[in-house]
């Protein structure tokens, strides 16, 4: 189940020795366990020079979005204590290149700017309704008429301008 993660996960027992070491962390590391290599030794002793986990192991304080760099590559790290019976008995830490977290954030906000483009179109569309609908009480058809063809005319107008500027045809449908 741990290799199937998409993170970097390694953990350790309360000594600092690494345990478990996940597919996705032994590529973000460039480093591959090899067979005799079983304890993880070699791993370890590299890995408490990258990651402090001797504060983690001694008072079970968290560590949450630390940026290191490894062999060129940017991290976002978060080590927690793993106890048992209310004992810690070693930490967990898991990683993402953060260029991966930036990417993912660039998809966010432009998934918060069309919805916000969204709710802008939906007030400006509900405006015109209720003056339609204000227009039909007061049986102004001339008006409403007039209303209803200026505001297609310039609909048609200003789609025709940004069709001829947008080259997206996802965001020029909208």
């Amino acid at each position: 189940m741990v290799q199937s993660i998409k993170e970097g996960v390694v953990a350790v027992d309360d000594r600092g020795e690494v345990t478990l070491i996940n597919d996705a962390a032994q590529e973000l590391l460039n480093y591959r366990k090899s067979q005799d290599d079983e304890k993880l030794s070699t791993l370890s002793h590299s890995w408490s020079q990258v990651v402090d986990v001797s504060e983690v192991l001694r008072d079970g304080t968290p560590r949450r979005d630390e940026e290191i760099t490894i062999k060129d590559r940017l991290l976002l790290i978060n080590t927690v204590p793993v106890r048992s019976n209310g004992v810690i008995i070693g930490a967990i830490s898991t990683f993402r290149d953060k260029t991966e977290v930036r990417k993912l954030m660039q998809r966010l906000d432009g998934l918060v700017n069309y919805a916000d483009a969204l709710r802008e179109r939906s007030h400006e569309f509900m405006n015109k309704l209720h003056v339609i609908l204000g227009l039909l009480h007061l049986k102004s058809y001339k008006q409403l008429e007039d209303y209803i063809l200026k505001t297609a005319n310039n609909y048609q107008e200003e789609i025709g301008s940004l069709l001829g500027k947008i080259k997206s045809p996802v965001i020029a449908g909208f």
